[in-house]
């Protein structure tokens, strides 16, 4: 939770954290190393690495949080109906989820952004749409345990609709290992934005994110490593602080878990 919470913190105040314009070139000072002037040095424009990291845990933890929305929206709803009401609801829903889950993830990701564009924008669906299928097989699962539970039949013997059942009794009560997936799902979320930053899919230039910061300064890993070494450490450091998050709040979600520490 510190890990994460520095990391929104410093992304809500990069205009006073950052100590340069992460935009602003100065072609003197190109690839320099670290140093008092440039904590990070700078990377083949001149521009303070410091800077962008920071700016660019803006756009990292933003791809991360709208693809993980685009994801759960999209299969909230697909893996509750198909499990609520079974027959041939559930098999097209899953049929369907099944083809998308033939892909790789960061595949699917990658054949979306081509069809869309490359772009900031196009990479947030892109990664949600990769997503969207492991969270309707979770909710699925999640559902078909609690529908036939006493509340549920004691909610249909009152005469409450199908979607009111469904959306205020089965849904809320199916919340802890949707909190838990989608923390996990953020840190993958940021990967997967990365890697397409990388190939030039996602952000593009002179858009300060880490993947892209990665994709160009490859080209100058034996002569400046720092260029890509600090980008990737960032990336590094918040995929496992959502890693740790996740965990700890499986643990704390966990009933089970809770019994045991009493």
């Amino acid at each position: 939770m510190v890990i994460v919470s520095l990391a929104i913190l410093t992304a809500i105040f990069a205009p006073l954290i950052a100590p340069y314009d992460p935009l602003k070139a100065n072609l003197r000072e190109m690839l320099q190393t670290p140093s008092l002037r440039h904590l990070l040095g700078t990377d083949e424009l001149g521009r303070d690495i410091l800077s962008r990291i920071i700016y660019g845990s803006r756009i990292s933890l933003t791809l991360g949080v709208v693809s993980v929305g685009i994801g759960l929206m999209g299969g909230l709803p697909l893996g509750a109906v198909g499990a609520y009401y079974g027959g041939l609801a559930d098999l097209i829903i899953m049929r369907f989820i099944d083809i998308l889950l033939a892909f790789p993830a960061i595949l699917l990701a990658i054949v979306v952004v081509s069809i869309l564009g490359p772009g900031l924008y196009n990479a947030m669906i892109a990664v949600g749409i990769s997503q969207l299928p492991f969270y309707a097989r979770l909710i699925r699962s999640v559902v078909l345990s609690i529908k036939e539970t006493e509340f549920v039949e004691a909610a249909r013997a009152l005469g409450a609709a199908d979607s009111w059942i469904l959306f205020r009794h089965i849904v809320p009560n199916a919340i802890g290992p949707i909190i838990v997936q989608a923390t996990l799902n953020v840190a993958s979320a940021i990967l997967s934005a990365a890697a397409l930053g990388f190939l030039g899919l996602g952000a593009q230039p002179p858009t300060p994110e880490w993947g892209t910061m990665l994709s160009k300064g490859r080209v100058y890993l034996r002569v400046a490593p720092h260029v890509t070494t600090f980008p990737g450490l960032a990336i590094l450091l918040t995929v496992l602080g959502f890693n740790l998050l996740g965990d700890g709040l499986r643990d704390a979600l966990d009933p089970r878990m809770v019994r045991m520490r009493r």
